[in-house]
């Protein structure tokens, strides 16, 4: 019958007796167990008890308690085998993590399929509604005979829009030497709305209104250097049904095309 072991963490003096070990000391910590089939009996004793000694130092006790514990079959350690329902368990739970993981890749497809789609269809959508507000030239640009001040050229011209789509927030002006002149100054003026085939200010279907939008520019600024611009640039700005910006660009040069560009940042310069 295996007996417990004993285990020491000595500190101290230890003296032995021939026939029996005592182990003693004063810095005895613990000890625990017995050993299996030892030639001799492991006991504790006091400080009070001074036996005849062996020879046998503290360091060469513990060395023979440990080789007893390694040797006893008590403290051996063999690795267990893993049996069919250790192998079952591994295999579902991998099989679980792969399916889950599977899943998870499978609706990210599907997500970002139906966002394509919904871009599509909203693409589409908003070419039905789409609007296009160009800035026409009513008459070229001369000294406004309204105004009490002979310093300032005025710049006439009309809005319609040629779209599908009702255009919102529109901003308008035009362009002199590369310089930005904004209808209103700092506060630009904004017409809220314009429908599909109207003109602001209002006139017949393709026909010219007889009343213009006009900008003043100080003369100075129009003919810089005493040189005449090479052409005038009227400019609309305006949103779409769908929060989309857009700025179109008309030259007064009829060999010019017009341009047309999807806003993303404020571009050019804006003067007063």
């Amino acid at each position: 019958m295996t007996k417990p072991m004993a285990v020491l963490v000595l500190f101290g003096s230890t003296e032995v007796k021939a026939d029996e070990w005592r182990v003693c000391g004063t810095g005895l910590q613990s000890a625990l167990g017995a050993m299996h089939h030892a030639p001799a009996r492991i006991g504790f004793c006091g400080d009070d008890r001074a036996p005849e000694t062996s020879g046998l130092t503290p360091r060469m006790i513990g060395m023979l308690l440990l080789v007893a514990a390694v040797q006893s079959p008590v403290f051996r350690l063999e690795p267990a085998k893993p049996g069919l329902a250790e192998w079952l368990t591994v295999g579902a739970a991998v099989f679980s993590a792969s399916a889950t993981l599977f899943l998870v890749i499978f609706a990210w497809r599907q997500i970002r399929a139906m966002r394509q789609q919904v871009d599509v269809a909203r693409e589409a959508t908003a070419r039905q509604w789409y609007p296009l507000v160009y800035a026409h030239e009513g008459e070229p640009p001369e000294l406004d005979r309204n105004l009490e001040s002979v310093d300032h050229m005025g710049c006439f011209y009309y809005l319609r829009n040629e779209g599908l789509g009702p255009a919102l927030n529109i901003e308008h002006g035009v362009e002199v030497w590369d310089l930005r002149w904004a209808f209103g100054g700092d506060e630009t003026r904004q017409y809220r709305s314009v429908q599909p085939n109207a003109s602001i200010p209002p006139a017949p279907s393709n026909e010219a209104p007889e009343e213009f939008i006009v900008k003043h520019i100080p003369e100075t600024a129009f003919y810089l250097d005493e040189e005449t611009p090479e052409e005038v640039v009227y400019w609309c700005r305006y949103e779409s049904l769908f929060g989309d910006r857009w700025e179109t660009r008309n030259s007064n040069d009829p060999t010019k095309a017009p341009e047309i560009r999807r806003l993303k940042a404020q571009a050019g310069r804006r003067a007063d």
